[in-house]
């Protein structure tokens, strides 16, 4: 009886050595647990052969009665093993799931991301696209005005009307006695000067006045609008701009100024 329990207990060690000797075989990482489970087999097993050695020479009664308690408790340890290793493994594939989902989280982010970038890189380029255009056609009226200018006959200056006592006055007040102005609407009086310049007025001026200088238009617009009187305008006028007094662009300009007072 003693020597049937030591050798099932024998082979119940062996056994379970080979499972733990295979999983250690297959895992990459060994659990702590696994090696002390491996290593109290071992030392039953070992205990278990010296024992079966001393039933073989001395049948005892009490140590069979030693070898089932020891079998029960080996068995209630493997059971907590067991529960131990399932516990393991089961926060391993949950740690697993949880930095795949951080994974595709990520990447998920660096997508909407590079939309992001597309979508802002898609706008700046029909901005500029937009931008080219506006001035190709704003080159296309400035050559068109400048064909214009260029075809007009030599042109005398502002300081050599005055010299010949014919200023820009006298050019507006020629202008008004031939009826060209004073039957028309464009005669109405305005109230400012910035809202009665077109958009096409203040393109012509800003490029054939102010030397392109939309700054230095708009300050003058502004200073002339503030003033009393029409000859106060005049003579700031003439001691800032070297204008010619029949210049088409002059002429207009003078006129527009004429309304406001």
């Amino acid at each position: 009886m003693k020597k049937d329990v030591k050798i099932a207990l024998i082979i119940k060690d062996i056994n379970e050595l080979q499972i733990l000797t295979k999983g250690l075989h297959e895992m990459n990482d060994i659990p702590a647990q696994y090696l002390d489970l491996a290593i109290v087999k071992s030392r039953s097993l070992l205990e278990n052969l010296q024992q079966l050695e001393n039933i073989l020479h001395n049948d005892s009664s009490a140590d069979i009665d030693l070898d089932e308690k020891r079998l029960v408790a080996e068995r209630e340890a493997a059971e907590r093993e067991r529960i131990e290793a399932e516990r393991i493994e089961r926060e391993r594939i949950e740690a697993e799931h949880r930095a795949e989902e951080a994974r595709l989280a990520e990447e998920k982010r660096r997508a909407e991301e590079e939309a992001k970038r597309a979508e802002e890189a898609r706008k700046a380029e029909e901005a500029r696209k937009a931008a080219e255009e506006e001035a190709r056609t704003n080159q296309t009226k400035i050559e068109e005005e400048k064909s214009i200018v260029e075809e007009q006959p030599q042109v005398t200056t502002v300081a050599d009307s005055i010299h010949t006592q014919e200023s820009v006055k006298d050019v507006i007040a020629r202008e008004t006695d031939s009826n060209t102005i004073a039957n028309s609407i464009g005669n109405k009086k305005i109230t400012d000067l910035k809202s009665a310049i077109t958009i096409a007025d203040r393109f012509l001026f800003q490029r054939e006045l102010f030397g392109g200088d939309g700054e230095l238009l708009n300050k003058t617009i502004s200073k002339l609008n503030a003033m009393n009187s029409l000859e106060e305008a005049r003579e700031y006028i003439q001691s800032h701009f070297d204008w010619s007094s029949d210049r088409p662009s002059v002429v207009n300009f003078m006129k527009i100024l004429e309304r406001r007072f």
